[in-house]
């Protein structure tokens, strides 16, 4: 069996990268928290 793999989209499907195992082990929490702080310094 491989390894599953989890891959960052926007609404549209467009990918834009692989979240890291480490990233992974943190939890949806933690990344939704670190993509809103991510999205926040964009829009500034």
């Amino acid at each position: 069996m491989r390894e599953a793999r989890v891959i960052l989209c926007n609404e549209q499907g467009d990918s834009y990268g692989d979240i890291c195992p480490q990233c992974i082990a943190m939890g949806f929490n933690w990344i939704g928290n670190q993509l809103q702080r991510l999205n926040d310094r964009v829009v500034q």
